[in-house]
C-alpha cells in the first residue's frame, strides 16, 4: 500500500484597515485587528474545529500522522482568543499525530532580499513554538 505525506498550513491573513490616499502616514496601525480576530473567530468555528476532529479521530485510530505548519504571529494570537484549539494542537504534538514544521515567524518572503531579516524571522518563529 503506498503511503501519503500529509502537510497542513493554518493560514489566516491580516486584514488591512481602509485607508485613503490622505491616511498615508499617518501613526495609527494600518491593520486592523478587531476585524481580523472577529473573522478569526469565525474561521475557528467552521473550519478549525472540524478539523481538530478529524486529527482526534486520526490520532484515536493510531495510524496517521502528517506536518503542520503555523506562523508564529498566529500561534500567539489564538492562544489569546482561542485558547482550547491551540491546547488541542498541542496535544496531537505530544500524541505524535502531529509533526510541527519550522518556518517564519509571520508571512515572510524576505528570504528574496534580506537573509538577515529571513532569519531573524526563523529564529523569532523557533521561540514562540519552544513555549
Amino acid at each position: 500500500m503506498p503511503s501519503v505525506s500529509m502537510c497542513f498550513y493554518l493560514h489566516h491573513p491580516v486584514v488591512m484597515k481602509p485607508y485613503s490616499i490622505f491616511d498615508l502616514g499617518s501613526p495609527e496601525s494600518y491593520w486592523d485587528w478587531e476585524k481580523w480576530a472577529e473573522d478569526f473567530k469565525t474561521i475557528e468555528t467552521q473550519s478549525l474545529q472540524p478539523c481538530l476532529e478529524i486529527w482526534e479521530e486520526w490520532a484515536r485510530k493510531g495510524n496517521t500522522s502528517f506536518s503542520l505548519y503555523i506562523p508564529g504571529f498566529l500561534v500567539q494570537r489564538m492562544a489569546k482568543l482561542t485558547p482550547a484549539s491551540l491546547k488541542k494542537i498541542q496535544k496531537l504534538v505530544k500524541k505524535g499525530t502531529i509533526s510541527m514544521l519550522s518556518g517564519t515567524y509571520s508571512y515572510s518572503y524576505a528570504f528574496l532580499n534580506d537573509r538577515e531579516a529571513f532569519t531573524e524571522q526563523i529564529n523569532l518563529h523557533e521561540k514562540v513554538m519552544d513555549k
